[in-house]
C-alpha cells in the first residue's frame, strides 16, 4: 500500500489496513492519456512496445512523485494519479507535457534524425484535472485487495481528459482546481476560461479552463494576447444572453462553409472555416420564429478574418436593441480573435468547437459534449 494512501487514511502502519475501509478526503485527480496510441505504436513488436510503454510510465511516475502525488492506476496507455493539493496536480501536468516534448526529441535522435517507426509520429498526451471530495479506501477481500479512489468526480476528471482532444488543448482543468489556487499562483499560470460544458453521462454544468503553459510558443503567445476577448466571447455566449439574443446571434452566421489559405512555414495550408451547424440554425429558428433571416453577406466564419475591417467603436450609431448590440459586440470580439489567428498563423480549435456546439436556452447555455 503506498504511503500516500496510508497518510491520507490516517494509518501509521500497513498492518492496520483492512479491506472495505474508506475515508472521505479532498483530492486533486489527474488523468493522462496518449493520443493516437495505435498510430504511435504502429510498427513495434509486442516486446518493443511493452518496453516503450514501461519507459514512458517510468518517466511519468517520476514526475508525479516529484510533485508529491501518487499514481493510483495504469489503464492501458493512460494513468490516473491523485494529489493532496490542486497546485501540485497542475504543476505535475505542465511538467508531464514538457517531458513528453523532450521524449519526442529523444526518439528522433535515436534514429539519427531519420524518421523511423518509433519516431515518425510525435507522442502527444492529453491531461484532465479535477478537484473534489472522494472516498479513498481499500477494495477486495482477505486474499486480494487494492487501494482505490471512488466518486463520480473521478469519472469527470477522465471526461475532461477526453475533451483535450476535441478542443485541441493539452491540459484542461475544472473550475474546482483553479479556485484552489492562490491569486499569485493563478497569475503565474498561463490559462484561459473556456466556459461551461456538460460531459457525457452527466447533467451538471462544469466550468473548465485551458492551461496552455506548455503549448507551442506561438500558441502561447496567441492565447495570452487574446485571453480577454476569448473569455469575453465565451461569457457572452454562456451567461450574457437571453434565448432570443442567443438565437439572433446564431442566425447572424451563414450556414455555408468558406475557406481561407493561411501561410505556414512557406507552404499554403487549407483551413476550413467555421460554419453554423444545421441543428443550431434550426434551434435558432424555433426560438425566434419571426426573427429576420441570417445576414448572408457574413460568410467569414467564426475564428477567421472577414473581408471587412473590425470597428472598435460605434459612437455614431442610433440606440441599439439588446439583441443588436449583443450581436455587434460578438462580431467585434470575433474579429479580434480572427485577426490574432491570422497574425500568429494558428487555429483556435477550442473557440471553433465551443461555438459550434453552443446550444442556447438549454442547460444554462452550456456547451454539450454528451453525445460522444
Amino acid at each position: 500500500m503506498p504511503r500516500f494512501f496510508l497518510r491520507q487514511m490516517g494509518y501509521t502502519a500497513i498492518t492496520q489496513v483492512r479491506a472495505g475501509e474508506c475515508t472521505k478526503v479532498a483530492l486533486a485527480m489527474l488523468f493522462a492519456d496518449i493520443r493516437r496510441f495505435t498510430t504511435v505504436s504502429e510498427g513495434m513488436g509486442c516486446e518493443e512496445l511493452f518496453d516503450w510503454v514501461q519507459g514512458y510510465f517510468k518517466r511519468m511516475t517520476a514526475i508525479v512523485e516529484a510533485n508529491r502525488g501518487n499514481v493510483n492506476q495504469f489503464i492501458g496507455d493512460a494513468l490516473f494519479a491523485v494529489f493532496s493539493t490542486a497546485v501540485d496536480s497542475v504543476q505535475c501536468a505542465v511538467a508531464m507535457q514538457c517531458d513528453v516534448q523532450q521524449l519526442n526529441v529523444q526518439r528522433l535522435c535515436e534514429g539519427n534524425g531519420v524518421k523511423t517507426s518509433r519516431s515518425h509520429v510525435p507522442v502527444e498526451i492529453g491531461v484532465g484535472i479535477h478537484h473534489d471530495v472522494v472516498a479513498l479506501g481499500i477494495l477486495g477481500d482477505a486474499g486480494r485487495h487494492t487501494c482505490t479512489t471512488i466518486a463520480s468526480s473521478v469519472n469527470l476528471a477522465s471526461r475532461l481528459e477526453g475533451l483535450t482532444k476535441q478542443l485541441g488543448c493539452r491540459i484542461i482543468a475544472s473550475d474546482n482546481v483553479m479556485s484552489q489556487l492562490t491569486l499569485t499562483q493563478r497569475g503565474v499560470l498561463r490559462s484561459r476560461s473556456l466556459g461551461g460544458v456538460v460531459v457525457k453521462g452527466s447533467h451538471a454544468v462544469v466550468r473548465i479552463h485551458d492551461v496552455f503553459q506548455s503549448d507551442a510558443r506561438e500558441v502561447q503567445q496567441y492565447k495570452a494576447e487574446t485571453k480577454e476577448p476569448f473569455e469575453a466571447i465565451m461569457e457572452l455566449c454562456h451567461e450574457g444572453l437571453s434565448k432570443e439574443e442567443a438565437a439572433s446571434m446564431l442566425q447572424s452566421f451563414s450556414p455555408t462553409t468558406s475557406q481561407l489559405i493561411v501561410e505556414n512555414d512557406g507552404e499554403g495550408e487549407e483551413v476550413t472555416t467555421m460554419s453554423l451547424l444545421p441543428h443550431a440554425v434550426q434551434a435558432a429558428e424555433e426560438m425566434v420564429p419571426n426573427a429576420p433571416p441570417p445576414d448572408r453577406a457574413d460568410t467569414s466564419g467564426v475564428g477567421f478574418p472577414s473581408s471587412e475591417p473590425a470597428t472598435a467603436t460605434f459612437s455614431a450609431t442610433p440606440p441599439q436593441s439588446p439583441t443588436t448590440a449583443t450581436r455587434r459586440r460578438f462580431n467585434e470580439l470575433r474579429q479580434v480573435l480572427a485577426d490574432a489567428q491570422a497574425r500568429f498563423k494558428v487555429t483556435d480549435h477550442a473557440l471553433r468547437e465551443m461555438l459550434l456546439r453552443f446550444k442556447p436556452g438549454t442547460k444554462r447555455h452550456a456547451v454539450s459534449f454528451d453525445d460522444k
